[in-house]
């Protein structure tokens, strides 16, 4: 199903490196809401969510910035990169434990990735793994948004990573603000 966003104000800046600084291909910077009940959708205020930057190859390593209840939990990631002109691209990534993608307002992906569980034909392991997984996106000229609804149901860790794929592009990403 579509799901629309809306504009984030704009967050306070984060300060610690982020993954662009250190040269990483990933997006670096996320805003995160959460933790929620299981398939509850952001809220249409964003004054709640958080700038928050991913750890030093890439992760957003959700564990860090958000407490995990004992039961089943939801988080949202908002992004946004940007291209100079309308392309098909190719998102790859990897999380732990189950993620529902959208890029561009549209949905791409929705998975699971548990211990000891197959992801792709790959045999898994419940570890964000860069570009485990991959879809193909659309982007249109300018910003474009990226959701990630990231969802927490075992006693282990939380997250993802992603970037953006495209011969001859390069990708300028930012924590979704709605700037």
């Amino acid at each position: 199903s579509r799901l629309a966003l809306e504009p984030l104000p704009p967050l306070a800046e984060a300060d610690t490196p982020t993954a662009a600084e250190e040269g990483l291909p990933y997006v670096s910077e996320w805003a995160i809401f959460g933790p929620v009940p299981s398939r509850q959708r952001p809220p249409s205020d964003w004054s709640d969510w958080r700038r928050v930057a991913v750890e030093e190859h890439g992760v957003l390593n959700l564990n860090r910035h958000l407490a995990k209840g004992p039961s089943q939990a939801v988080a949202y990631a908002y992004a946004e990169v940007h291209v100079p002109d309308d392309i098909e691209a190719t998102a790859l990534f990897g999380f732990s434990d189950r993620l529902r993608l959208w890029v561009g307002d549209e949905p791409v992906y929705e998975g699971e990735n548990h211990w000891n569980e197959s992801l792709s034909g790959i045999a898994g392991t419940g570890y964000i793994r860069a570009d485990a997984e991959r879809a193909a996106v659309k982007l249109r000229s300018g910003w474009n948004p990226v959701l990630a609804e990231v969802t927490v149901d075992e006693p282990f860790g939380w997250g993802l990573i992603l970037r953006l794929e495209a011969s001859g592009q390069s990708f300028r990403y930012r924590a979704g603000s709605g700037r």
